[in-house]
């Protein structure tokens, strides 16, 4: 029905229907919630980048990325190792989320050509610094899982913090100076759900920010 705008900016909107009642909508990104009174808009750090530049849509599977598992095997495996932890509840094991803010900035210096190289070589690099048993999986071109087999929370939230700053290093050496921003999470993984809800978590904790 009718509505009329109340105020707007780039982050919130509030809106009034014609009989003077408040509609109760928030949106996140596309994801639309139910709510009672107040009405705002907000976007994630991913929603931020797609408004600004337009989503960068990559012209090849991530599986086809040398060293990167698919993100549903990556569901796959961690499924096999929540299970190999709850048998073995000694075992620690952690996951942890890279996100590549601004990798569309990248990405547009490097083309489309020269993208699936670029994301082989920040793979490539995260593999130099992880263990063997260690896996990794790309859901998209700013996004990187990593589980770290058998690595506690202290010991693997050093180590992702160190592959941060290597990827960090290696893209502005080799490309004029460009500073590429990731944000990072690392969490002990747990055996109470499945491995789809704890990437959500993971997500969710760099992107709606």
């Amino acid at each position: 029905f009718p509505v009329t705008i109340h105020s707007l900016c780039s982050t919130s909107l509030i809106v009034q229907s014609s009989h003077g009642q408040r509609i109760g909508i928030s949106f996140n990104c596309c994801c639309f919630i139910g709510a009672t009174d107040l009405n705002v808009f907000k976007l994630t750090k991913k929603g931020r980048s797609a408004s600004a530049t337009g989503l960068s849509i990559s012209d090849f599977e991530m599986e086809d990325v040398f060293g990167s598992l698919s993100f549903p095997m990556m569901k796959t495996m961690l499924h096999y190792e929540i299970e190999r932890i709850r048998i073995n509840p000694a075992q620690q094991t952690s996951i942890a989320i890279l996100y590549f803010e601004n990798s569309w900035e990248l990405i547009n210096k490097v083309g489309k050509k020269g993208e699936k190289g670029l994301l082989e070589s920040i793979v490539s690099a995260t593999r130099e610094n992880i263990k063997p048993t260690d896996f990794i999986a790309l859901e998209n071109n700013a996004t990187m899982y990593l589980c770290l087999v058998n690595s506690d929370i202290t010991a693997a939230t050093q180590m992702v913090g160190e592959v941060s700053k290597l990827i960090a290093s290696l893209i502005k050496t080799n490309f004029n100076g460009f500073d590429i921003k990731i944000s990072n999470k690392t969490k002990a993984l747990e055996t109470n759900n499945n491995s789809a809800f704890y990437l959500k978590q993971l997500s969710d904790s760099v992107m709606l920010v």
